[in-house]
């Protein structure tokens, strides 16, 4: 509830701000042609979305793309691999039952890794994650935390987390509360100058602690 979604999706140009003006590059995001806009961005949300369809499919949402190599490129990456590899029909295989009594259901954590898989894919210039671990065990995370490092660098990468431990590698750190920034710099920073945030850090890092 401290805004962080409703800030992506403002950047998103999914919600419409009532007052001020969002810009992207220097250039207001009414100015620009929202297909090219959204062409340029990619976003998982919590509340992601797998169809009844097959695994490319699921992918690729009605985008041409020839190059399997890169499709299971992403799905090594998020640790579905295996997985897809292990079943006959592979990149075709039909999610749910719904219509092919031969098709598989996704766990969450599953169901996650895909859509992730699908982001993975997109050439983007902004990469969003929102909450993208949350139904993820702790090697899985870590598969995907490496996984990210590895987006080139010239790309924007941002990760909604409640979690700090997740983000104390980012050059960034943006801190909400109810709505608005709180605090913004590094997390050696945030640790130093903002003590609510230090104090959900420690609240957290001291559960791994071993006495």
């Amino acid at each position: 509830g401290a805004g962080k979604t409703t800030f992506i999706k403002l950047l998103a140009a999914i919600f419409q701000p009532t007052s001020g003006t969002v810009y992207y590059n220097g250039h207001r995001l009414d100015d620009l042609k929202m297909k090219s806009y959204w062409d340029k961005i990619g976003v998982v949300f919590q509340n992601h979305q797998e169809f009844a369809m097959s695994i490319l499919e699921n992918i690729l949402l009605g985008k041409q793309n020839d190059d399997e190599t890169k499709i299971w490129d992403a799905l090594s990456k998020v640790g579905l691999e295996d997985k897809i590899r292990e079943n006959p029909n592979q990149l075709n295989l039909q999610l749910t039952r719904n219509f092919d009594k031969k098709g598989m259901d996704f766990s969450g954590g599953e169901r996650q890794k895909l859509a992730i898989a699908r982001l993975l894919t997109k050439e983007s210039e902004l990469y969003v994650f929102d909450e993208p671990t949350s139904a993820l065990d702790p090697r899985s995370e870590d598969l995907l935390y490496s996984s990210i490092s590895q987006i080139p660098s010239d790309k924007t990468v941002i990760m909604i987390s409640h979690r700090l431990s997740s983000i104390t590698y980012s050059n960034r750190v943006i801190f909400f509360k109810d709505g608005e920034i709180l605090a913004d710099g590094t997390h050696k920073e945030l640790l130093s100058s903002c003590s609510e945030y230090r104090e959900l850090y420690e609240m957290q890092s001291s559960k791994y602690q071993v006495s």
